[in-house]
């Protein structure tokens, strides 16, 4: 929950950010992309660290790590140093993902891992609906700086209240629990090569959306950064839900058919944004929501399900190294778009991404 709080904080502060380093769209993309370019540099060592040390202690130091990191964001005086900090923070942020994931579809039968995950995903995307909710209030009032530190302060605070809840799972009980066999290190490439093209288009729209959103409603729909926060914060919490049941739909009506179906949503639901009277934004933006966190659970269950448990770790940040670049090559490109054109461009993209992924998802069953 605190590493994707932390790491969502600066999207609804994005209005006040602009307004003090007068920052074009084309800037806005890269410093909302650097996160995800450098935790896709080192998604591939983290992995292997992951394995080779343990799930359990990266993922404490990773969780330090991602909170120290936090703090130096609130020293940043201009575009370069914002931008050297938002890197060094997606360092920080690079083993969460995998370590978690790992040790959740490791503590899983398989028939339940989509839900499991589905679970485990929702407790990030309840971070970032917090993140969302509560960072433009916060930035309204003392500046878009302090919720870094009110969050940093809270990643502190809840590793100490979860550090005996952390456990390594055994080798006995991965057995128990028939994950693939550990016989062979071999790296199944090409069994998860169609998760890794659709996390990457899932990303990309993840990342033009939640990104852009609080800003397009403060420049296009005229509403102030609190609102433009809260009406964003209702496609997070309706995702709060989707997390959760995506991964359970995926294990009743499978993996690729439920991809298919939420990719198609999200494409729908994004275009709409675009023409939806104000009226109907709510309704919208919970579709929106539900659908776009909806779609990742039954990915990562595909990837669990196709690796063997001890270079699981390996697979899961392999597969996020191509998530990572797509949404930061994703919000760049979105950036720029914006800056040519208009911020509602960005959404016609995302249904561009999203039909793809449909496609895509439909032909690779």
């Amino acid at each position: 929950m605190v590493n994707d709080g932390i790491l969502s904080i600066l999207a609804p502060c994005l209005p006040l950010v602009i307004e003090e380093f007068r920052l074009s769209y084309t800037q806005v993309g890269l410093i909302v992309s650097i996160t995800g370019i450098t935790m896709a540099a080192m998604q591939v060592p983290a992995g292997l660290v992951i394995d080779r040390f343990g799930k359990r202690i990266t993922l404490i130091i990773g969780v330090v790590a991602v909170s120290l990191a936090a703090v130096l964001v609130n020293f940043s005086t201009d575009f370069f140093q914002l931008l050297a900090s938002l890197a060094f923070l997606g360092l920080a942020g690079t083993v969460y993902h995998p370590a978690g994931f790992a040790i959740v579809s490791e503590t899983f039968q398989k028939s339940k891992s989509g839900r499991a995950l589905g679970v485990q995903s929702s407790g990030g995307d309840l971070g970032i609906l917090l993140a969302f909710v509560t960072s433009g209030y916060i930035a309204t009032i003392f500046g878009w700086r302090f919720p870094f530190i009110v969050w940093a302060a809270l990643g502190f605070f809840v590793l100490l209240l979860s550090m005996k809840a952390l456990k390594e799972p055994s080798p006995e009980n991965l057995i128990a629990l028939d994950c693939p066999a550990n016989a062979t290190n071999r790296f199944p490439i090409k069994a998860i090569f169609s998760e890794i093209v659709l996390l990457a288009l899932a990303a990309a729209c993840y990342r033009c959306l939640f990104t852009f959103l609080p800003t397009y409603f403060v420049k296009v729909r005229g509403f102030g950064v609190p609102e433009a926060a809260v009406f964003s914060s209702v496609a997070v919490a309706a995702g709060v839900l989707g997390g959760l049941v995506g991964g359970t739909l995926s294990d009743r009506f499978g993996r690729k058919q439920t991809v298919s179906c939420l990719m198609l949503a999200i494409g729908v639901f994004a275009v709409s944004i675009v023409f939806g009277a104000t009226f109907l934004l709510i309704p919208i933006l919970i579709g929106l929501g539900f659908v776009a966190f909806a779609v990742f659970p039954p990915l990562y269950a595909l990837i669990s399900e196709s690796t063997p448990y001890n270079i699981r770790g390996f697979s899961f940040s392999f597969a996020m190294t191509f998530m990572w670049v797509s949404g930061a090559l994703a919000g760049v490109a979105a950036g720029s778009l914006a800056d040519l054109f208009d911020v509602q461009v960005i959404f016609y993209l995302v249904g561009v991404f999203a039909l793809l992924g449909a496609t895509f998802a439909a032909k690779s069953r």
